[in-house]
């Protein structure tokens, strides 16, 4: 049943759709989703449920009472001693709970908070006390939840080993050496504390992750989360049948395989690694057999481009349900011009794509769009876009944990001092998160960082480094000008013309 068929009467009975995470900050309670950039659309396009919504106590209050259990004309009379409201009709509070039901402003909250209780016995929901998100004088300072008091999604990379070299790579190496990694006990303490913080998602990462002996310890232990995380590993490593069996007990796991090509002279030219490809599709086998949900990802050059349609139908017969085409993207340390893709081989590639899928039915994730012009003259001028950019969450909402235990905002950015926020080695995730250190070097970063480029003294320069501004990509200022202390390519006000970037 959609949620559009839901029509509210006394006797409708409503619960907290599992995917939802309700948690209380300092003086607001947020909203999220458990599937970070993994909800689906009716048309079965995955968009985007990243965000989080900030509530009063009394309303996170209402929502904890739909448990699965009562009728609305239970919840409602609840509602109203809670919220010493006598005058509140029936039909006020079906108004109220629209937008927890429907895409309507003003959340346009784009997957249902509220589900309506059905016969159907593999509906799941979750459950909250009421009285834990009761807060004395029930303020509502939405600011505050702009920065959390925790992350709702972290990446783990417990090392930076890989088994392959892959031509389009875009890792650097730690420069730290390995006996002052972290050991699998503090790993251990780690996710003890993240198992209290409902998190949206866990990722690991690397290097390769798999390349850890502890991992899958890691990811048996973020299984047993109350409420469960959403948790994605990507690698490269060959899966064995018995590796494949235990993956299949973690829940709400998804295990990516990259696999740029089923022709394996292609697959194994891109990852530097005779035999990968055999390899690969091997893994994909022993993983679908036992159940696990897999991913594959390709990233798109000019190399494999011709092979992709044929390795999406292979993918398809294997039956992968799951495949990421994404384009090639510059790397700071191993960029080669010659792999950016042409765009009159990516326009034809694109149609061949959706002729698979008209003829098939099934969705090819495409992601990063098309190849970007030999010199984009449109980027850094755009004011409109530069306005309506995404915000960055770095600091936020977001972190990455390194192998010694540093915090770095992406893992795409140098593992070097410039970009470590902190270090969990031996304090709390907590305690550094909130430390006036982490601050200042993540979110809400001193002007006098910028002297010498446009952002010192600019007159936005708010909107990119405080709590309350969308902040920028350092990222892509490290790809441009070498350092995160400056302007991305977007910036209407960045005074050096950009590097292709895809």
């Amino acid at each position: 049943m959609s949620e559009k068929d839901i029509l509210l009467k006394e006797e409708t009975i409503l619960g907290l759709n599992e995917h939802i995470r309700i948690r209380r900050e300092k003086s607001s309670i947020i909203v999220y989703w458990a599937e970070h950039n993994a909800g689906v659309n009716e048309r079965g396009e995955t968009i985007d449920t990243s965000g989080n919504y900030c509530f009063t106590s009394s309303v996170a209050m209402m929502l904890a009472l739909f448990d699965g259990k009562r009728s609305l004309k239970e919840v409602f009379q609840m509602v109203q001693f809670i919220w010493e409201e006598p005058s509140l009709t029936f039909v006020d509070l079906c108004k109220e709970l629209e937008k927890f039901i429907l895409n309507v402003p003003p959340l346009n909250i784009k997957i249902p908070v509220l589900i309506e209780v059905t016969e159907d016995k593999k509906q799941k929901f979750i459950h909250y006390d009421p009285e834990d998100f009761v807060i004395k004088g029930d303020k509502f300072l939405p600011q505050e939840a702009t920065v959390l008091q925790f992350p709702i999604t972290t990446v783990l990379m417990p090392t930076l080993d890989c088994v392959t070299d892959c031509v389009y790579c875009y890792m650097g190496r730690h420069l730290a050496p390995k006996y002052s990694f972290l050991p699998f006990s503090r790993w251990k303490e780690l996710l003890d504390e993240m198992g209290e913080y409902q998190l949206s998602g866990l990722g690991f990462a690397g290097g390769d992750p798999m390349c850890y002996e502890h991992t899958i310890d890691m990811l048996e232990i973020a299984s047993t989360f109350n409420p469960p995380v959403h948790i994605s590993v990507a690698t490269k490593s060959y899966i064995s049948q018995e590796v494949a069996r235990r993956l299949s007990h973690i829940s709400d796991l998804e295990f990516q395989i990259s696999l740029d090509s089923t022709v394996p002279k292609i697959a194994d030219a891109m990852t530097r690694k005779k035999g990968y490809c055999k390899q690969a599709i091997e893994s994909i086998k022993n993983l679908m057999a036992a159940g696990v949900n897999l991913a594959v990802k390709a990233v798109v050059t000019p190399l494999n481009i011709q092979s992709m349609p044929q390795t999406i139908l292979d993918l398809h017969n294997l039956g992968v349900k799951t495949i990421r085409a994404t384009i090639y993207v510059r790397s700071v340390w191993h960029h080669k011009d010659e792999l950016f893709n042409k765009m009159n081989e990516w326009e034809e590639y694109g149609k061949q794509v959706e002729e698979i899928e008209a003829k098939h039915g099934f969705k090819i994730i495409m992601q990063g769009g098309a190849p970007a012009p030999e010199i984009n003259e449109s980027q850094g001028q755009n004011q409109k876009s530069w306005n309506e950019r995404n915000e960055c969450t770095v600091g936020k909402k977001q972190v990455v944990i390194l192998p010694d235990g540093s915090l770095i905002g992406c893992e795409q950015l140098p593992q070097t001092p410039e970009c470590f926020l902190g270090n969990v080695a031996k304090d709390s995730l907590y305690n550094v998160w909130n430390s006036e250190s982490f601050k200042t070097k993540s979110y809400d970063i001193p002007m006098e960082k910028y002297k010498g480029t446009v952002c010192y003294n600019c007159k936005e320069f708010e909107g990119c480094h405080s709590a309350n501004g969308k902040g920028y990509c350092m990222r892509e200022s490290y790809r441009i000008f070498g350092t995160i202390y400056a302007p991305c390519p977007g910036c209407p006000y960045n005074d050096k013309k950009p590097p292709r970037m895809q």
